[in-house]
């Protein structure tokens, strides 16, 4: 009985210490002329120096990561990137439309021909009209409508980062 289970032991020790073909990777590491070192499954064209590396993974723990998954995080990172550029564009864009209702708004402040009636009186002077209220009060709304819009489009950058 011990024998039959010291025989186990033995055999099962020989399979473990056993290397896996599947269980290796090669992995290279490449040193750019700028400094930057880069790993991966294929030298870097125009590296400086390389050093290639086999690696029994059963060793370290880590498992090697499939093509597909790969594939897919470069895809989500990718739609990420496209995504934040698309509401970092908005913000701009947004930026530049309060910037200018404001400008608009500064400059609309003076009353234009037709918008000023004198009034007959001893030391009265003028009034504005109703259209430059109404002219201010559209300019005023310009500009709140543009801040509204430049804080939707920072929420909405803020949201995807």
């Amino acid at each position: 009985m011990r024998i039959a289970l010291m025989i186990c032991l033995i055999l099962s020790g020989a399979l473990v210490a056993a290397p896996d073909a599947s269980a290796r990777a090669t992995i290279y590491k490449s040193v750019m002329p700028d400094g930057r070192v880069i790993y991966g499954e294929q030298p870097q064209t125009g590296a400086r120096t390389v050093e290639k590396s086999v690696v029994n993974v059963n060793d370290t723990g880590v498992q090697p990561i499939s093509r597909e998954v790969v594939e897919e995080a470069n895809q989500r990172a990718s739609r990420r990137s496209q995504a934040l550029d698309e509401a970092s564009k908005e913000v701009q864009a947004a930026e530049v439309d309060l910037r200018a209702a404001e400008s608009e708004r500064e400059a609309g402040s003076e009353p234009l021909p037709g918008e000023r009636l004198g009034i007959v009186g001893p030391g009265i002077g003028t009034r504005l009209t109703e259209e430059y209220f109404q002219r201010q009060q559209m300019l005023e709304e310009r500009v709140e409508n543009a801040r509204k819009r430049l804080e939707k489009a920072q929420q909405g950058y803020a949201n995807i980062r």
